[in-house]
């Protein structure tokens, strides 16, 4: 195809994506969705009623009595003997009732790897096993069994399992048409941008007003300085040398000190791109080498608390709670993530708000761009299993009760109690929390009314529905919302430009792929060596003498076969004309924007321009999308994340194939808008006898989209 055709060709594209999306624009979609918040669990499952009636169904369906054995992290708090009315509903809904294996953060590890390898794992498990050999040996030695397959017929659970990381989790092929699944994922966030708030510091406002600071550090030297404080000069009034500066719930949280300069190492090793755009381990990177140093400075300071190499459980966190650490590295400001914050320090100082006596450090920007990036959130985090000792009766009870866990309803009716006495529903999605007291007149929380609200964990981490989770305190909601604020607004934080590789799993040299199991190890021995130079380049020689440079180059041809060969970052763009910020206006934006598509090309490559960044204000939840910061949307993301503003999906069809043409990219939608898979169509490459090739290259002032296309038919 000659240059000229190419240039006809995509000028003719544009404009029939403008004109299309004109006329998509004008009006509402046609098709009809069905209401989320419904479990397979209310549904007909039988065919053999004759009135049809989901009730008689469901008596048919859980006829038989079951007990299901279930270990989840701090199950033996929540199914306990007394009264409970959340738990009696629930063993009457399935006619089942549970038998806990008590698991906590601390012991869950070696308790689940022993049931396992002696063939005793519970009904149901919850373990992190997705993307490590656990997994495989798990599936392979049938220690646990495929999920039934009509899977699908369980809705909120099909939502988790038939998505690009859900397939990954399970090694299932994005092109699998019949996937087998063994392990449903545990949602955490809902976008992307709640990952913001994964990781973070948090740090004792009143404790710095004892030692005379009155900023909330924004650097590692201004923190640095201030955590010399807390060990030194009497935080707590104590009288006493008897505090640490900085604790975290494991060593791995306190690796976001490193956050600035390598947010792929923080809390775990992801892959990063190297400067010719292959893909090479962090932890082999000087960005790596940096954000060590930021460590280090911490750990020669003397004020990272000396035990903790040896933390257990809630070790680091009841440091904090208890006014022995003035910091405390785990999650940023989300709802859960405060919640015992709120509850502790509320008794504590029953006089002040939570925001009065917490505060949280923002994510360090890099030392030599000033730009804020943090890693790409995993929407999931950790799995469910069944034994392979469930038959297949017991399977759909399981499948039943995970689906019902899942959905609106189960939050309803698990999380929040009893209706009417714990809570009180207001409208959809809203709700108001009632107060309740004990004898003595004290004030009694859901969980201590009804321990088996605790269940909720099985199905979901709590973020995942915190945009709708009521009673939260002010100081909580402020918190949050500040940070937001902060991060979005005044820092512009980004996700980090890094390779998605989820999914890619190695084959040929996993064995030789050890740096991952070794994480706190190796940033343990660089922060305490005399000389980190010497000791990074040492480990670097190392691992590639055992293997790694076969590591690397079993990963990047993964990468290329999985035809994730694009790679694009976003840049600022100017605003839309004042007044584009409507449904309609997207097109016009199109429109306006599109003309000023460049096209060119390169060594066969071919670089586009697309002006597609829009402003919208005017959202009929004008509130809460200001409050999540969906205020501003990037309408194209390539290589790793996409989404635009809610209420714009109706036109997703007609930018991806669009963006299907110009980018051989494939799209989805998202509960956010629409969301890049990241994968480009390898077969529309090898269709033309291409395959993906040259550096990446890097985007001018103004252009959101920049990447690399060989063969495509554009």
């Amino acid at each position: 195809m000659t240059k000229l055709w190419k240039k006809i060709s995509a000028a003719a594209l544009a404009a029939a994506l403008m004109l299309s999306c004109m006329a998509g624009c004008s009006g509402g979609g046609t098709e009809s969705k069905k209401e989320e918040g419904s479990s397979a669990a209310d549904e007909s499952m039988s065919q053999g009623s004759s009135d049809g009636s989901a009730e008689s169904s469901q008596s048919d369906d859980y006829a038989e009595h079951m007990t299901l054995s279930v270990a989840v992290w701090g199950i033996g708090d929540t199914i306990i003997d007394g009264e409970d009315e959340v738990r009696d509903r629930l063993y009457d809904k399935f006619n089942i009732d549970i038998e806990p294996y008590a698991v906590t953060w601390g012991d869950y590890g070696e308790k689940i790897q022993l049931w396992a390898a002696t063939n005793q794992l519970p009904d149901i498990t919850a373990y992190d096993a997705a993307y490590t050999d656990t997994f495989r040996k798990w599936r392979d030695q049938g220690v646990v069994r495929a999920l039934p397959d009509n899977w699908a017929s369980f809705e909120n659970v099909a939502k988790m399992l038939d998505n690009a990381e859900g397939r990954a989790m399970n090694e299932v092929a994005e092109t699998e048409a019949n996937p087998v699944f063994y392990g449903i994922p545990r949602p955490n966030y809902q976008s992307d941008e709640d990952g913001i708030t994964d990781y973070g510091i948090a740090i004792r406002r009143d404790w710095m007003e004892n030692v005379g600071v009155t900023k909330v550090p924004e650097t590692p030297d201004e923190l640095l300085d201030l955590l010399k404080k807390f060990v030194t000069d009497d935080p707590n009034q104590s009288g006493k040398a008897d505090t640490v500066g900085l604790a975290g719930y494991t060593f791995s949280w306190m690796t976001v000190l490193m956050n600035g300069e390598c947010p792929d190492a923080v809390n775990g090793f992801r892959w990063s791109f190297a400067e010719d755009g292959s893909l090479v381990p962090c932890f082999m990177t000087k960005n790596f080498l940096n954000g060590v140093k930021v460590m280090k400075e911490f750990y020669d300071a003397g004020v990272i608390d000396p035990d903790y190499i040896i933390y257990k459980g809630e070790d680091g966190r009841d440091k904090f709670l208890n006014g022995q650490a003035g910091a405390y590295a785990h999650s940023g400001p989300t709802y859960s993530g405060t919640g015992i914050m709120a509850e502790r320090f509320g008794e504590a100082y029953p006089d002040k708000s939570l925001d009065e006596i917490v505060a949280f450090v923002p994510l360090f920007a890099n030392s030599e761009t000033g730009k804020t990036t943090f890693p790409a959130p995993s929407k999931y985090w950790s799995e469910t299993y069944l034994s392979s000792n469930v038959d297949d009766a017991k399977a759909q009870r399981c499948m039943a009760l995970m689906d019902y866990l899942l959905s609106v309803e189960g939050y309803e009716d698990i999380s929040l109690g009893i209706e009417g006495v714990s809570y009180k529903k207001l409208g959809e999605g809203k709700y108001e929390v009632l107060p309740m007291t004990k004898e003595d007149g004290s004030p009694m929380t859901v969980a201590e009314r009804y321990p088996c609200t605790g269940l909720y964990s099985l199905g979901f981490w709590g973020p995942y529905r915190q945009d709708i989770a009521p009673g939260h305190t002010d100081g909580q909601i402020k918190l949050y919302d500040d940070y937001q604020t902060l991060m979005f607004d005044e820092k512009k934080a980004a996700v980090a430009d890094a390779p998605n590789t989820k999914g890619l799993l190695l084959d040929e040299t996993k064995d030789l792929a050890t740096a991952d199991d070794h994480y706190e190890e190796i940033i343990n021995q660089l922060m305490t060596s005399d000389d980190i130079d010497a000791a990074w380049q040492d480990m670097v020689d190392s691992y590639m003498s055992q293997g790694y440079d076969q590591v690397i180059a079993e990963m990047n041809q993964l990468y290329k076969d999985a035809g994730r060969q694009i790679r694009i970052t976003l840049c600022e763009l100017p605003p839309l004309p004042q007044g584009m910020v409507g449904a309609k206006d997207v097109c016009s934006a199109l429109f306006f924007f599109i003309p000023f598509c460049s096209f060119a090309t390169k060594n066969g490559i071919m670089q586009k321009r697309i002006y597609t960044k829009f402003m919208s204000g005017r959202q009929k939840n004008e509130e809460k999308i200001n409050r999540k910061r969906h205020a501003h949307r990037y309408i194209y993301r390539c290589g790793m994340h996409g989404a635009c503003p809610r209420g714009f999906s109706g036109i997703h069809s007609r930018l991806r194939d669009f963006f299907r043409a110009c980018a051989a990219v494939q799209f989805s939608v998202h509960r956010a808008g629409f969301h890049a898979v990241g994968r480009s169509a390898a077969s529309t490459a090898a269709n033309a006898g291409g395959q993906p090739q040259g550096p990446c290259y890097q985007p001018h002032h103004g252009c959101i989209f920049q990447g690399e296309i060989s063969g495509a038919s554009v």
